[in-house]
């Protein structure tokens, strides 16, 4: 079938039948879009390059399927969750909504000079991740909104700086195998990350304990809690606090509910222990977080 299979070029200038770009920033192999996408139907879908997403507009379903499975997966994109996904990797995907995203779109030269450090690892040895949280790639994608559209030599610079500090967490933290020797020692690995991380996410609001999460990671509570903080640079406690300020950030952003119901949906056990931690990482309060995007 001729319309079964779409490999998208995110350097494209013009807009296609799968995504409308809306500002551009390219330099020495790093292409950053922000970008509208067109519903998918349901097809295998894939890249022209190494691409990092960060999802930016209303929460979404997104149904997909990797070749080798039988099962087909539901994540549910919120403003931040991540995509990741090697060149010309092609798998099953499916939405209904026009998303926006962040696209950071590396070139094959990038990847391979940063896996050199890895034990000649290449791009096409990072596992695919569909709706992930990760606090280093939306901490890039912040920096990198600031700079997009501009073409001034500081900001292509800057940008080409953030990609090349991304590609090494990638390969630090998403590496598909045994972690080589040049990788941080004692790094939660990928798999068990991404298990981690989607119980996070998908029980939020929960009481979230230490030793529910080394359950699920398959560790004791001592060495999961050592190996999540070398892996993603916070504590699993950090780790849960900082997910709930964005997702609150995110729902501020896109409701009109109270921020004290936002705050016990969240885990939050008190309005005041919400906005304290919400001033702490974002640094306004959240009455006037949401003022403000107002």
């Amino acid at each position: 079938m001729a319309d079964a299979r779409k490999l998208i070029d995110f350097t494209a200038e013009q807009p296609t039948a799968h995504f409308r770009p809306l500002d551009r920033l390219s330099h020495g192999g790093v292409h950053i879009v922000r970008a509208e996408f067109e519903p998918n139907p349901g097809r295998l879908t894939g890249a022209t390059r190494f691409i990092i997403g960060v999802h930016e507009s209303d929460p979404m379903d997104l149904i997909w399927r990797m070749p080798s499975e039988d099962r087909a997966h539901r994540s549910r994109m919120q403003a931040g969750g991540i995509y990741i996904n090697p060149a010309h990797r092609f798998f099953f995907q499916q939405w209904n909504a026009r998303p926006r995203a962040l696209i950071i779109a590396l070139d094959e030269a990038i990847l391979d000079a940063v896996g050199r450090s890895f034990g000649n690892r290449r791009g096409s040895d990072l596992v695919t991740v569909v709706g992930a949280r990760d606090p280093e790639i939306e901490k890039a994608a912040r920096m990198l909104r600031g700079e997009i559209g501009n073409a001034q030599g500081p900001a292509r610079l800057l940008a080409e700086g953030i990609s090349l500090t991304l590609a090494v967490h990638l390969f630090r933290t998403y590496s598909d195998g045994p972690a080589p020797r040049s990788a941080r020692k004692g790094a939660l690995g990928a798999a068990r990350l991404r298990r981690v991380i989607d119980y996070i996410e998908t029980h939020i609001g929960d009481d979230i304990s230490l030793f529910e999460l080394a359950r699920i990671a398959g560790l004791s509570a001592s060495h999961f809690g050592a190996a999540f903080k070398v892996a993603v640079g916070l504590s699993p406690y950090r780790y849960v606090i900082t997910r709930r300020v964005l997702r609150g950030e995110d729902m501020l952003r896109s409701s009109d509910r109270p921020i004290t119901a936002i705050a016990y949906e969240l885990g939050f056990p008190s309005h005041g222990h919400f906005s304290a931690h919400f001033h702490r990482h974002i640094g306004v309060s959240p009455s006037r977080y949401r003022h403000d995007r107002r």
